[in-house]
């Protein structure tokens, strides 16, 4: 793979948009009201949650600037779509204080993750292996959601 400083910086600026996006809705109250909810005994989410997302961005940043790279228009799509949820939904999430909300924008991601292992097989079975761990996390992500929803009606 070939460096591409153009496909570099549309990466970083797809992924800082995401994280701004992601970081506006972040505040002290919000925290509050976050660590304030009844939370689902053995909740891995809450300890790993913060530390988990820069890892994902790093990796789905990674995974976008290959895709640039290779010129693969439908799963560069599907990716910015899923970098764009990862930080639309918290922002959702932390301003509406609705979890089902969250819970529903998490699920498109569910959707679009098996379609961006579908692409990544085809070209990249590392990449692809990787992005299937993180579709057993999205698993246990929503089953953590529709937990923490049926603790806080």
């Amino acid at each position: 793979m070939e460096f591409n400083l153009l496909a570099l910086l549309f990466t970083i600026g797809c992924c800082l948009i995401s994280i701004i996006i992601s970081g506006k809705s972040w505040n002290n109250e919000a925290k509050e009201w976050f660590e304030n909810l009844n939370h689902p005994d053995n909740a891995l989410m809450v300890k790993f949650m913060n530390k988990f997302g820069i890892i994902l961005y790093l990796l789905f940043g990674f995974i976008l600037y290959y895709l640039f790279v290779r010129n693969d228009i439908a799963p560069i799509i599907v990716m910015i779509v899923i970098i764009l949820i990862m930080g639309i939904s918290p922002l959702f999430l932390y301003k509406t204080k609705n979890l089902k909300l969250f819970f529903y924008s998490n699920l498109i991601i569910f959707i679009l993750v098996p379609m961006l292992i579908f692409f990544l097989l085809q070209t990249n079975l590392t990449l692809a292996i990787i992005v299937i761990i993180y579709q057993l996390w999205i698993i246990y992500e929503m089953s953590y959601w529709y937990r923490l929803i049926k603790l806080n009606k």
